[in-house]
């Protein structure tokens, strides 16, 4: 497979629903789904994306199935809606405190998988591929 953006981000993606179906395996009794705590997971980790349409590109799921998972979020009181200032069509997304209290949980739940997913690759391997990511990301930031 040739190195490319398309297959980087669908790599990423899956890492992204690995995370998400674990933490759902553990957090059944907050009746989350696997889509809705991608959201959370995102929205928390990147504070640049609060829109549906970042998150329908993100994580590059429908934008029915953001619209559902976000309403739901909302009735849950996970996260809320706020139009934007200066383009009233713009509707931004935050986590509520209920949320924000939620993602410490989810983030130690994060933190153990990541211990149990990493434990068979080898550290100096993890080192080079963070390595070899900020080197992309810093590409990326030079067009900005």
């Amino acid at each position: 497979m040739k190195p490319n953006i398309e297959n980087m981000l669908k790599m990423f993606a899956k890492i992204r629903k690995y995370y998400a179906k674990k933490l759902h395996e553990r957090f059944k009794e907050v009746e989350l789904s696997p889509n809705e705590i991608n959201i959370l997971i995102v929205l928390s980790n990147n504070p640049n994306i609060t829109t549906s349409s970042e998150l329908i590109a993100v994580l590059d799921v429908s934008k029915g199935l953001v619209s559902r998972s976000i309403d739901h979020l909302v009735k849950m009181n996970i996260l809320c809606l706020k139009q934007d200032k200066k383009d009233r069509r713009v509707i931004h997304l935050c986590l509520t405190r209920e949320g924000q209290e939620l993602m410490v949980t989810l983030n130690q739940a994060i933190k153990e998988i990541n211990e149990e997913m990493f434990s068979h690759i080898p550290s100096e391997e993890l080192k080079e591929l963070e390595v070899t990511t900020k080197k992309i990301i810093a590409y990326f930031e030079m067009e900005d």
